[in-house]
């Protein structure tokens, strides 16, 4: 057999020990908040690929009220749909029966869930987060000095009612954020001399909304925007990276009230939360792919962000009695009074007057704010936990694919970390784990 056989049979083995675990489920239980909705419904990545993938066009959607919490009998024990799936031959089966047998799917705003019923039976269930029970006006900001930035557009329940599906897309574009929906989630942004382009569906060149290219000319590091797989030159600068600001993410379901057109109302996972998915799959791969010891405590010392979301795991577990450095001490703060700790008098200097009496008097749009900071707390502290407290399994998969490449002769720890984000990435979307380039030379 030629060298190239071996070599691909050997990159297989490597992959081997990552297939056999439901990589989907782990990391969906460990998100965290799926981020406040205006009325859509939100869902983690791999839950509304799942959708997007096996839910049949004219398929019938309701939606309840959001006094409705009480479920019928045997829906509470319909599994999670991304617990029966481990391949593509289970999604072709799902979507299959999914059209024969004429599934509908139920949301229950209220309670959180979308389960998928044929028959009036509960097949399986997906987390949802629906629209805010009341209307609010969500907050982007408070400025130094206690200025508020409001959002422009008011958060509203989702609409109950009866819905049929009208179709799914990898790419919702927005009339109303065109700007920042123009580029794919995931698209490539490349400097061409000296103008920024993006690859747009049809895999050709057009030119970079302003706003994000001016993102981009900025020093490495110091982008307000979400961005991955950056590359740099030898300045320092930065040349190509993927966009990972698109607020409606990746997959979406639509559907439509009379049959014809879109209702302004969508699913989708958040733009945000699929970004924090692909950033902890890179910490992921590092921590399973870098050479060094096997210990807990080794493995998280080379990592500078699993080192932070075990500080903000110890910030917590000490109700903010210990605050490693490296944290915000504004978000602390917020944390603090979020969770009733004690505020010292620099807290008090961090903390907004007009936020805390909003807070106090729980009016919505303030009192989530704090609570932000209170989820993304929770986010990174989890990580970190999910972490620990699977790390017998961790542990074992380290030595096995550290095994794996040595037979396969891939000796480059950066080869090695990224043959596994890319495996990782395509377990989340149940497929079997390949290799594939990552560059913007497409």
């Amino acid at each position: 057999m030629p060298r190239a056989f071996w070599a691909a049979l050997l990159l297989l083995c490597c992959l081997t020990p990552i297939q056999a675990e439901n990589w989907a489920n782990l990391i969906g239980e460990h998100l965290g908040f799926l981020y406040d909705s205006h009325g859509c419904l939100h869902f983690t990545p791999s839950d509304i690929y799942l959708l997007v993938k096996t839910v049949p066009k004219g398929a019938r959607l309701t939606i309840k009220g959001y006094g409705e919490t009480s479920l019928p009998a045997g829906y509470e024990q319909a599994p999670l749909f991304r617990t029966k799936v481990n391949s593509p031959a289970d999604v072709a089966m799902y979507a299959g029966r999914f059209a024969d047998e004429k599934a509908r799917l139920v949301v229950y705003p209220k309670l959180g869930w979308l389960f998928i019923v044929i028959n009036e039976r509960p097949i399986v269930k997906a987390q949802t987060l629906a629209g805010p029970e009341r209307p609010y006006q969500q907050v982007f900001s408070v400025e130094p000095g206690g200025e508020i930035k409001w959002d422009g557009a008011l958060s509203t329940p989702t609409d109950p009612g009866e819905y049929t599906i009208l179709g799914v897309t990898d790419h919702y574009l927005s009339n109303a954020y065109r700007d920042i929906t123009i580029v794919p989630f995931g698209g490539w942004l490349v400097k061409q001399k000296g103008t920024w382009a993006f690859q747009n569906d049809d895999r050709k060149w057009d030119q970079a909304p302003g706003f994000i290219a001016a993102d981009l000319n900025q020093p490495s590091g110091q982008q307000d925007e979400n961005f991955f797989d950056v590359n740099l030159d030898q300045a320092g600068r930065i040349t190509a990276a993927r966009w990972g600001g698109n607020d409606f993410g990746k997959y979406a379901l639509l559907w439509t009230k009379d049959g014809r057109n879109r209702y302004p109302e969508l699913g989708y996972a958040e733009g945000q939360l699929l970004y924090e998915q692909i950033m902890l799959v890179k910490d992921l791969a590092d921590l399973l792919a870098v050479p060094g010891p096997d210990s807990l405590d080794a493995c998280l010392a080379r990592n500078e962000n699993f080192k932070l979301y075990r500080a903000v795991y110890e910030f917590l577990a000490t109700s903010g009695e210990v605050a490693a450095g490296k944290l915000d001490p504004v978000a602390c703060s917020y944390v603090k009074l979020w969770n009733g700790f004690r505020l010292t008098a620099a807290d008090r200097t961090n903390i907004a007057d007009r936020v805390e009496k909003g807070f106090r008097a729980r009016q919505l749009g303030l009192y989530n704010f704090v609570r932000d900071y209170d989820n993304a707390f929770d986010k990174d502290a989890g990580w970190y936990t999910m972490v620990r407290d699977h790390w017998d399994a961790f542990r074992d998969l380290r030595i096995k694919l550290r095994h794996d490449f040595d037979r396969a002769r891939i000796y480059q720890p950066a080869d090695r970390v990224r043959v596994v984000e890319q495996a990782l990435n395509e377990r989340l979307e149940f497929r079997p784990a390949v290799l594939t380039p990552i560059s913007p030379g497409l």
